[in-house]
């Protein structure tokens, strides 16, 4: 019987394909929980896993539905992230 796959181990098989199929800036991968991965290298990079499903777009959790939701979160992420003194990229 095999062994049920656990969170991590999805997420490191994913960003694993990733990795050969886009060119990453020279570092150490370093997997943990939040983020899921740390490049650390010149700069130090953060990164979530996460997994997207059609659905209908009326749908609340719908991409069509949230994608205009999550635009100003990360503008605000930004601002906060910048007047703590967050370097600008």
């Amino acid at each position: 019987m095999r062994a049920r796959r656990t969170n991590s181990d999805i997420e490191r098989h994913y960003f694993e394909r990733f990795r050969k199929a886009y060119p990453l800036p020279e570092g150490t991968v370093a997997y943990g929980d939040k983020p899921d991965i740390t490049l650390t290298g010149e700069r130090k990079i953060g990164i979530e896993v996460t997994r997207f499903y059609l659905q209908s777009g009326s749908l609340l959790e719908s991409e069509q539905r949230q994608r205009p939701l999550r635009a100003p979160v990360i503008s605000e992420a930004q601002t906060l992230y910048r007047a703590k003194g967050g370097k600008r990229h």
